[in-house]
């Protein structure tokens, strides 16, 4: 699969794609949109996280909603039709953005608890509205703080 741009490991990259694409319904997520996450992806850790993080999603009775294409949106730094959009939306690549839900996964892991990625996109999206002059180059850095400061409101927790 020549389709991954990686240089790197990318034995351990196509591993990951593989089994993306053999634990995630082409129905859900086609080839194409998978590509643009891998290809996007600053690191092996991240894109596997959020890999988890669609399988969970693609179960899902809303599934069929795909809330994993707002980052398309999101990351391009515009907004989308219903938003409470009182600030400007700054843009941060689609590798910022994983790299954020990875934060923000680690930190529900440890508070024992989870939560859906639609709420963890809207999270994000939320915190760089908030935080998008704040001076915080990063957005992972942005949502660590966020999640620090007000930690997060739509979480479910453990059983």
């Amino acid at each position: 699969l020549n389709l991954i741009e990686k240089d790197s490991n990318k034995d351990e990259w196509l591993k990951s794609y593989s089994t993306a694409r053999n634990s995630i319904s082409i129905k859900y997520i086609d080839d194409s949109d998978l590509l643009k996450f891998i290809n996007s992806s600053a690191s092996i850790e991240s894109f596997n996280c959020f890999i988890s993080l669609l399988y969970k999603d693609s179960k899902l009775p809303s599934s069929t909603n795909k809330c994993y294409k707002k980052i398309f949106i999101y990351s391009s730094g515009l907004s989308l039709e219903g938003r409470a959009k009182k600030l400007s939306m700054k843009e941060y690549g689609i590798s910022e953005w994983l790299e954020a839900l990875n934060s923000i996964n680690t930190w529900l892991d440890k508070e024992d608890a989870s939560a859906s990625l639609d709420s963890m996109i809207e999270y994000t999206a939320c915190a760089t509205e908030v935080l998008a002059n704040s001076g915080i180059i990063k957005l992972k850095s942005i949502v660590e703080d966020f999640l620090k400061n007000y930690g997060f409101e739509n979480k479910l927790d453990s059983l």
